[in-house]
């Protein structure tokens, strides 16, 4: 049996391929491989562009929404697009930046990182600045975790439902029943 979180890079999907596709399951990210095997994995463009569509109104009450996207990283370049397609569609103003930096925190702004060194960096510097999350300044982070919602009274974070990925994917294991599945965050 072989369940496998690939890393996305151009050699990937010929070395998966090499796996018999009846003891084979692709998690969490989807690397596409010419044929026929099981799947759950998550989906990214049409899940983010979702989230942040449905933020819309939020995210227009601050003048510039900032996106941390560091080029050459594991994150899904389907997010960085699903940003860039939101921002144009809704006429948000906006920054893509590689990397926050320390005490560039600013009032009226709403941040978004994948990283979670630079949320913490970003609550640390609010906390400093006395600016108050929701209304000073936004922050939107990816992939729910338990401390996300108790830190500074939650922050907002959209996020696939790994519990429900780790179900099926032991179906598959246990069962070996065929899976093709791309989940979209909540």
């Amino acid at each position: 049996m072989y369940v496998v979180a690939p890393i996305p890079h151009k050699k990937s999907g010929n070395i998966l391929k090499t796996l018999p596709v009846d003891k084979f399951l692709m998690i969490d990210r989807h690397v596409p491989v010419k044929a026929d095997f099981s799947y759950i994995t998550q989906e990214f463009f049409q899940s983010s562009y979702a989230a942040f569509a449905q933020l819309a109104p939020a995210i227009k009450k601050y003048k510039k929404m900032i996106y941390y996207h560091r080029p050459n990283s594991d994150t899904p370049d389907e997010i960085l697009q699903a940003f860039q397609k939101f921002v144009k569609d809704f006429k948000i103003r906006h920054s893509i930046l590689p990397e926050y930096t320390i005490g560039s925190i600013e009032a009226g702004n709403v941040y978004f990182t994948i990283n979670n060194a630079e949320l913490w960096m970003m609550l640390k510097d609010s906390k400093f600045k006395k600016l108050k999350l929701g209304s000073d300044v936004g922050l939107l982070s990816h992939n729910d975790e338990i401390v996300k919602e108790i830190i500074f009274d939650g922050i907002t974070t959209y996020s696939t439902s790994f519990e429900a990925m780790a179900q099926k994917a032991a179906v598959f294991v246990l069962g070996r029943k065929r899976y093709r599945k791309r989940f979209r965050p909540f």
